[in-house]
């Protein structure tokens, strides 16, 4: 026996004769369906269309039965609009970039009180002797352009932040203390750290050749030709000769920083990097500064 009526459809659920859950109709609705047809049956009495339940694009924070709206403002929707938000404003910020227009900031990177950074193509920096600094390499201009650059200084005193960066996790920077003067007033670095994911994971080596790793504020042990991974990706590892590198890498953004007892009672600090955009004392000391101006930055590094 045939359950289907006139209009193509099963009135009821073709066992007991009970009507199906679809086939009744909201009350007062009239539309271009057939009557019992499903297009009625909707959620509420303003639903004129079974596909499209009554709370299709409304804004209330409960649907019927008081199941939550995704819809609502204070819901998926409102995340969505959120995120749309910082969508533009980051097409914002790399229309800027791309234009050499820059982005007005008031923030520090690192402890480098101009805020000023370089970005480059490629980099070598150092602070080795007594100490001694430079930085050279390949600069990467707002507009396009590149520039070759090639900055050396002495320096004979810590810093706190002797280079940085915002490319890897929540930041890279590293820092040098350095010992006592001598009659003449010569320094070296006493230590040398490099603070990884805002501090999280950190790397130190003193001029006596102790090498300290600590992640998560567990100490790692690591031993001559031994490599770890960190926590936050970075590939620490112990040369042959008693060094410590330090490897982030990222979207083609590389970074590789080398500490070296120098045999002098100093520890030399030397690094390359490719693609990155580094800020510090390195960056903008000495009587000709790599960053003239102040290049496009991201969020300020923050040290606790």
């Amino acid at each position: 026996m045939s359950w289907i009526n006139g209009n193509g459809f099963i009135p009821n659920d073709g066992l007991n004769g009970s009507a199906a859950p679809w086939a009744a109709l909201n009350a007062g609705i009239s539309g271009p369906f057939p009557p019992g047809s499903p297009g009625y049956a909707g959620f509420g009495t303003s639903s004129t269309d079974g596909f499209r339940p009554a709370w299709f694009g409304g804004s209330g924070d409960t649907l019927p039965g008081g199941t939550p709206n995704p819809l609502a403002s204070n819901g998926i929707g409102g995340i969505l609009a959120q995120l749309a938000c910082h969508v533009q404003q980051s097409i914002a910020k790399l229309g800027s970039a791309l234009s050499g227009t820059p982005n007005p900031t008031t923030a520090n990177m690192g402890t480098n009180s101009t805020g000023n950074s370089a970005s480059f193509q490629n980099v070598s920096l150092a602070s080795t002797g007594d100490p001694h600094l430079s930085v050279s390499g390949t600069e990467q201009n707002a507009d396009g352009s590149t520039s070759s650059v090639n900055s050396k200084f002495d320096s004979m005193t810590g810093h706190q932040d002797l280079f940085s960066t915002r490319d890897f996790g929540d930041g890279f920077r590293v820092s040098t203390a350095v010992t006592q003067p001598s009659a003449n007033g010569i320094t070296q670095n006493a230590s040398a750290t490099a603070t990884m994911d805002g501090g999280r994971e950190s790397v130190t080596m003193t001029n006596a050749g102790a090498i300290s790793v600590t992640d998560h504020g567990q100490a790692i042990a690591l031993t001559p030709g031994q490599s770890v991974t960190l926590s936050g990706g970075q590939q620490v590892s112990e040369g042959s000769n008693g060094s410590v590198s330090i490897s982030e890498s990222h979207f083609g953004e590389n970074l590789t920083t080398t500490f070296t007892n120098n045999g002098g009672g100093g520890v030399d600090v030397t690094a390359t990097g490719q693609n990155v955009t580094l800020a510090g004392d390195l960056i903008t000391g000495g009587t000709t500064p790599v960053a003239q101006a102040n290049a496009p930055q991201r969020s300020p590094l923050t040290y606790t």
